[in-house]
This record gives C-alpha cells, sequence and structure tokens, in this order.
C-alpha cells in the first residue's frame, strides 16, 4: 500500500485540495466561518464508494482505489487535525 501510485490520489485529496479552497475562499469576500467550512470538507478522506464503483466499472485497478480509500482515510486523521489548526490561526 506504499506505492507511489496509491499515495498519489489521498495526498492530492487531502492536502493539496484543501490548499487551494483555502487560497481561493480567502480571495472571494466570503464569512470566514463558511470559508472554513469549505476547507475542512475538501480536507475529508476519499469516499469509500470509489472502491465500489471502480469494482463495477473497472475491476483491474480495484486495488488501486481500495488503497487510495484506506490510506486516505488514515492520512485524513492527520490532516483535518492540521488544517484546523491552521485555519484557527
Amino acid at each position: 500500500l506504499l506505492r507511489p501510485r496509491y499515495l498519489r490520489l489521498p495526498l492530492i485529496r487531502n492536502l493539496a485540495m484543501p490548499a487551494v479552497f483555502f487560497f481561493l475562499t480567502r480571495l472571494l469576500p466570503l464569512d470566514p466561518t463558511l470559508s472554513n467550512i469549505v476547507v475542512i470538507y475538501a480536507a475529508l478522506p476519499v469516499a469509500s464508494l470509489l472502491a465500489a464503483f471502480t469494482i463495477r466499472y473497472d475491476p483491474d485497478s480495484q486495488f488501486e482505489s481500495a488503497g487510495s480509500v484506506l490510506i486516505s482515510t488514515l492520512l485524513s486523521a492527520v490532516t483535518i487535525p492540521l488544517w484546523v489548526h491552521i485555519l484557527s490561526v
């Protein structure tokens, strides 16, 4: 599970997407609470239905999607508190 192909999607989903939304919401005239909610929501793990859809529509890559869901869920235990800390500063 520690192969680069399994880490690519979770790293993008848990680190890069919240960073993009963080900077985008700071540029827009949004309420800070709403902006923080958007960033935290973007930091949530990959949906577990990803594995089910992959098994149904592309069975050859079922292990990659299952690995991505697992790594993303485990990584979110670190990244969500990290983003909450960043947003509280």
